[in-house]
């Protein structure tokens, strides 16, 4: 692609992504609108879906194209979409490797958006308040209007904007091991170690069990990040542990 096709291709693909529009009409588009053929289309299209995805593609992009593809999406997407793409950049790179193609241009973008990622990760971790703390703030907010007359709280309802007020919140963030996490996951075979029951469903991107790390003394009193402070948890008993009434 060109500069002036990249910007058409990755609107069109995001479009595609957000089921906006078909697979097929977007094909038409990419044509009409940046001159790419609908083989080529296709392909822009399908990498970027599996870069938003984390999973692994096999048709090649171009050094530029990858670097384009990734700012977008830090943009739209933040830290997350940033590393759900670096995952399937990565997984591409083996990929190709594996098939004897040299892959050392896509290594050094590679190399610099992990490192840019980590600057990013650092960078959040020194803000606050915490996530946890902004949860717990507004459910002390639901107590109280479950304590409240509901005439009062209807009353209230009555006069609330039916959207949102929207607010931006510096958080603190902790930059977690993912040895951490994996080596617990591994551990729990796909089975939550507080209920005992399977997890409840795979996840879409690998097949795996889905199940949560949580930290039975919280990072943010000062708990370890380390394996014997972990548990794997189904989504259920994981909002047990933080909003309910302990067991025992």
């Amino acid at each position: 692609m060109n500069e002036a096709q990249r910007p058409i291709v990755y609107r069109i693909a995001r479009a595609v992504q957000d089921e906006e529009i078909s697979r097929k009409e977007a094909l038409h588009q990419m044509q009409l609108q940046a001159g790419v053929p609908s083989g080529s289309a296709g392909i822009l299209i399908s990498v970027f879906d599996h870069m938003r995805r984390g999973v692994v593609y096999k048709r090649a992009l171009s050094a530029p194209d990858t670097d384009y593809f990734f700012q977008r999406i830090q943009n739209d997407a933040g830290l997350e979409g940033l590393k759900s793409a670096l995952d399937a950049f990565g997984l591409h790179i083996a990929y190709r490797e594996g098939m004897g193609v040299g892959q050392r241009k896509n290594r050094e973008v590679l190399d610099r958006y992990l490192a840019l990622l980590r600057r990013l990760e650092v960078s959040a971790a020194s803000i606050s308040p915490s996530l946890d703390k902004i949860h717990q703030a507004f459910e002390e907010r639901v107590k109280r209007a479950l304590q409240d007359l509901p005439a009062n709280r209807r009353m209230r309802l009555q006069e609330a904007p039916r959207l949102p007020e929207r607010v931006s919140r510096s958080v603190t963030l902790f930059l977690r091991n993912p040895d951490v996490v994996a080596e617990v996951l591994v551990r729990a075979r796909g089975v939550c170690d507080a209920c005992k029951k399977s997890a409840p469903f795979v996840r879409r991107s690998d097949g795996t069990p889905y199940l949560e790390v949580h930290h039975k003394t919280p990072l943010a009193d000062g708990g370890e990040d380390a394996v014997d402070n972990a548990m794997a948890l189904c989504p259920n008993c994981h909002r047990q542990e933080h909003f309910g009434i302990p067991n025992g």
